[in-house]
């Protein structure tokens, strides 16, 4: 409950789009700028990206594929290209619709995406 309310307080500060990236570098930030004509004037959407090549060894595209095709069965998700991306543009009303989050591990972008999805925003990918 303690982390619901802090991200909550957390959330209510934020400016109109949250933006989530991991920290490791492996993304570059220009993408963003990039592909910033994609946001639609109604704010109805969430962006996605999609890798374009993986920098990963052999093991982890596989783990990755797997985790993908498991996920889509156990969920109706709509088609993506990869739901672990972390490269993703949401409008703040987005997160706040779907609060508070189950997921606290590795499944956490897949809940957020699904989530969301389900609260009637679309997705819109990009690759990155």
């Amino acid at each position: 409950m303690k982390n619901y309310l802090l991200l909550k307080n957390f959330i209510a500060k934020l400016k109109e789009y949250i933006f989530l990236i991991d920290g490791d570098n492996q993304f570059d930030l220009s993408d963003l700028h990039k592909n910033l004509n994609l946001l639609d004037d109604e704010s109805n959407s969430i962006y996605i990206g999609y890798r374009k090549c993986r920098a990963d060894n052999k093991y982890r595209i596989i783990n990755a594929n797997l985790y993908n095709i498991i996920i889509k069965m156990l969920l109706p998700f709509p088609p993506i290209k990869d739901i672990d991306c972390a490269f993703k543009l949401f409008p703040r009303d987005a997160i706040k619709g779907i609060l508070p989050l189950i997921s606290n591990g590795a499944i956490i972008s897949a809940e957020l995406i699904y989530k969301i999805h389900n609260n009637g925003y679309k997705i819109i990918e990009f690759e990155v």
